[in-house]
């Protein structure tokens, strides 16, 4: 489990630092950095997966990864940043960092990354991107705690939970944006493990109308790119194919079997969380949105749901933002992270219950009231 996350120069995020429990919720108004936390924890838990897609890159895993939107330059805090760091701790790690690091005055080395860990496992592994054999796999595995690549983030969307999806992969999987669902719910509804039945349960706690769940045949039309060859000359040539995958319907109270794309976005965000959290649930979630469209009893019963199944798998830790007081009610003050920014350019991170005048309201406020009435300004204050 996380037990500490540090940021320096990573977009609003310049000098951060707070301590992590099994269940947090972050709040705080838009454009303050919410989502970039989860970003960045995300980022460097993925480098310390065993075996990703990035390492098939000419120049490494590290390389590969922090390109494009992931290029440094495009995450370095602005004005003036020249390095971000993103740090992390365990019980049995004290450090588990990634630095990135410009040298303005070498223009054809940009950026050196450095992966280091302190604690079980010592070591620091340097990358610089404009070298061709600089690459040592066998040093970053060494360094990478790979329990800690067990990480999902989830923004879902109601149309890509609720449409249907086929895929030849062994092993579906629900995607960051809730592609997949269904061919993730046929799997474990012909796996009749329990798992699928467990998915039904909770819904309907959440969401009392939900009876039953079930999969059904869809025909799928792609289009894609076919090779042909025309008088010895090769070219691509765009064709449909159909595909037979699944779709979803749910018995919707004495309605009965409602196609999953006719439910509404806060259901579809609850049956795709709750078979997150039974297909192969991760060691971490992180969670936009977490009231996302839900009515405020069902976001408490989610809260609620969510705490149960902590219960039940003491490996689980969930790292989720939220913009609903009825959320924040169902949380301790230390347990809610308040995210704030003074001049746009920076933000700081404090817990509710650090606020000045939480133990003389407390008697009378619910957490989310008292959220409600001080907001998050002086998070920021307090430090200015």
């Amino acid at each position: 489990m996380i037990t500490k996350v540090k940021f320096e120069g990573f977009k609003l995020l310049r000098d951060v630092e707070f301590a992590l429990g099994r269940f947090n919720v972050i709040v705080g108004e838009n454009g303050t950095g919410k989502s970039s936390i989860l970003e960045g924890l995300h980022y460097l838990l993925q480098l310390a997966a065993p075996k990703t897609s990035f390492d098939s890159g000419p120049k490494g895993r590290l390389h590969s990864f922090f390109r494009g939107l992931r290029d440094p330059s495009a995450m370095t805090s602005k004005p003036g940043g020249k390095r971000f760091r993103l740090e992390i701790a365990t019980p049995e790690i004290r450090s588990y960092q990634i630095t990135s690091q410009s040298e303005p005055d070498a223009p054809q080395r940009p950026f050196v990354m450095s992966l280091q860990q302190s604690g079980t496992n010592e070591g620091r592994f340097e990358a610089d991107f404009t070298q061709p054999n600089w690459y040592d796999d066998s040093l970053l595995a060494k360094l990478a705690p790979h329990h800690l690549s067990s990480v999902v983030r989830l923004r879902l969307d109601a149309t890509q939970l609720g449409g249907d999806h086929y895929s030849d992969d062994q092993n579906p999987r629900v995607e960051y944006d809730g592609t997949g669902l269904a061919s993730v719910l046929q799997e474990l509804q012909n796996a009749r493990d329990g798992r699928f039945e467990k998915i039904e349960a909770d819904l309907q706690k959440v969401v009392p109308a939900a009876r039953r769940i079930r999969t059904t045949r869809a025909k799928i039309v792609r289009r894609e790119k076919i090779k042909i060859t025309i008088d010895g000359q090769e070219t691509w040539s765009d064709q449909e194919k159909t595909y037979i995958g699944a779709g979803i319907e749910v018995e919707w109270g004495n309605v009965g079997w409602v196609p999953a794309r006719h439910l509404s976005e806060g259901t579809l965000l609850a049956l795709g969380l709750c078979t997150v959290l039974h297909h192969r649930p991760p060691s971490l979630i992180l969670l936009d949105d977490l009231d996302k469209t839900l009515h405020p009893k069902a976001q408490r019963e989610l809260v609620q749901l969510l705490r149960t199944i902590l219960a039940s798998n003491d490996k689980l830790q969930i790292l989720a933002t939220t913009h609903s007081p009825f959320v924040v009610d169902e949380f301790v003050p230390e347990d809610v992270l308040v995210v704030a920014s003074l001049d746009g350019n920076s933000s700081q991170v404090r817990r509710l219950s650090e606020h000045p005048k939480w133990n003389d309201k407390k008697p009378y406020l619910e957490t989310g009231e008292f959220w409600s009435a001080v907001g998050e300004r002086w998070a920021a204050e307090k430090l200015a």
